[in-house]
């Protein structure tokens, strides 16, 4: 299993079933259920998504640059996005798109905190970036190219995991996509979201007495004004 020969196109290998879900963390391993009908060996061109049979949870597979194996995330549909907003944007490919279209993904960090970013809900990020770069005349290369970066970059610095490379991620400058602190999760975020990073930190809500206490403590004190 590993990359392909493919010229400017990002390809790779999957021999065996073991094989892809061994792509995947261990933890999601369980909620991994393979695309009815696949055949292996498979050759994979930029990267495969598919959507599990209820509509519940989204699967990713790509090759971070330089890596020698996929790498898989399973993603979770949440629910509780604000329908009312017409219009979003994939955080990945840009595109805009209806709440139909494009809502929050999440996925576990480990067993006590979740992230979550805004994408496409069936992962067809490449199908939209060849679209418009057809109507453009031009080529997708560069722009395929920076969504699988932005894919290892979500996995490595919000999920923590190691994808083993050969090459470093294209650098960014400080507070600009797609992180603008190398901290995770950032210091003194609120526990529902972080916005600092394009996707959001998801953490166990605390109890009203817990949250009191932290308002309190954290609140500024209210002081009259002084004369001028």
């Amino acid at each position: 299993m590993g990359p392909v020969p493919g010229g400017e196109q990002i390809m790779f290998r999957i021999e065996t079933e073991k094989e892809l879900l061994g792509a995947f963390r261990s933890r999601d391993r369980k909620h991994v259920e393979l695309p009815k009908g696949i055949q292996l060996p498979l050759f994979v061109r930029d990267y495969l998504a598919w959507v599990d049979p209820y509509g519940v949870r989204v699967f990713l597979v790509f090759t971070a640059p330089g890596a020698k194996k996929p790498t898989g995330i399973a993603f979770r549909r949440d629910q509780q996005g604000d329908k009312t907003l017409t219009a979003r944007v994939c955080d990945w490919c840009r595109a805009h798109g209806s709440a139909d279209q494009i809502g929050l993904l999440t996925t576990d960090v480990d067993s006590k905190r979740r992230v979550g970013v805004n994408l496409c809900l069936d992962l067809r990020c490449n199908e939209k970036l060849e679209a418009a770069a057809n109507m453009g005349g031009r080529s997708v290369q560069d722009d395929m190219k920076q969504l699988i970066e932005r894919m290892a970059r979500f996995a490595e610095e919000a999920l923590g995991m190691e994808l083993p490379r050969r090459e470093p991620l294209t650098s960014h400058p400080e507070g600009q996509w797609p992180g603008a602190s190398r901290h995770w999760p950032p210091h003194g975020v609120s526990p529902t979201s972080c916005l600092c990073r394009p996707w959001a930190c998801r953490r166990p809500a605390r109890s009203p007495a817990s949250a009191a206490r932290a308002r309190s403590t954290t609140a500024p004190s209210a002081r009259p004004p002084e004369a001028a």
